[in-house]
């Protein structure tokens, strides 16, 4: 294989935000990576500067079954491996009272945010169990573990991306491929800002000031930092860990700060 003995990880959601963040880190830390999002411009421009050896470029769908099989075929063509898959694409739908939900953008938020990990698992578990190993690490959210008012869809589907990650881990452990997730609390990233548009502050930055408000560490995370987490995951490092729900949150879920 052109890669070697070099290890290969799937990122997907990667041309911007957790994803694009991910890509860079898993690329930091030695692994070729293949890169897919739906929009090619935009990961055309999120791959910018990388060696051509070490990234390919996969323009689909992530929550389409057909897409993710074509991926993991090009996958195994390029690099003849996978050892890492990262789950990340997702959406945030709108801000809506629950009666008032569209149920297509319901369906939606639930066909991206659950369908793709799911037909996501299906396809590459495969090529992992041939080797006898790999991970597997889900982006949740910490409405994967708690309410967030208006945005049923996206919570509803977070909590099931917990409970997917959960289950594939009992299942995959004997192929020895572990499953885990990642929570993330308030990151900067456009699908942040777009749920700032729609809560009614004042602006962007009243929202911003009011949301951090709420975080002990009185901030956003920036994307690098959920990558950290999931490239922990992806390695060696964390081999004795599968089912596990790690949360990144600068203690926003712990309770609220107080005021001084």
């Amino acid at each position: 294989m052109s890669s070697g003995a070099r290890r290969a990880a799937l990122v997907t959601g990667a041309a911007n935000g957790i994803g694009k963040a991910v890509v860079k880190r898993m690329l930091e830390a030695g692994y070729v990576v293949a890169a897919m999002d739906r929009d090619a411009a935009a990961l055309t421009h999120s791959v910018a500067g990388t060696a051509n050896r070490d990234v390919v470029q996969i323009v689909g769908d992530a929550a389409n079954p057909e897409a993710m099989a074509e991926a993991v075929r090009a996958i195994e063509a390029r690099f003849g491996r996978l050892d890492a898959a990262i789950f990340n694409a997702g959406i945030a739908g709108v801000s809506s009272p629950l009666k008032d939900y569209p149920i297509e953008v319901f369906d939606e938020v639930m066909r991206v945010n659950v369908h793709g990990p799911w037909h996501g698992i299906q396809a590459v578990t495969p090529l992992m169990r041939a080797a006898g190993s790999g991970s597997i690490v889900l982006v949740s959210s910490i409405n994967g573990i708690r309410g967030f008012g208006t945005f049923a869809a996206y919570a509803a589907s977070k909590h099931a991306v917990m409970g997917l990650a959960k289950t594939a881990a009992i299942d995959l452990a004997r192929h020895g491929i572990r499953v885990n997730s990642v929570h993330p609390g308030l990151v900067n990233t456009a699908m942040m800002q777009k749920v700032e548009e729609q809560v009614g502050a004042p602006s962007l930055e009243a929202a911003h000031a009011h949301f951090s408000s709420f975080v002990p560490l009185r901030r956003y995370a920036e994307p690098h930092e959920i990558a950290q987490v999931i490239a922990f995951l992806s390695s060696d490092e964390a081999s004795y860990v599968t089912g596990a729900g790690y949360i990144v949150d600068g203690g926003f879920t712990t309770g609220i700060p107080a005021s001084a």
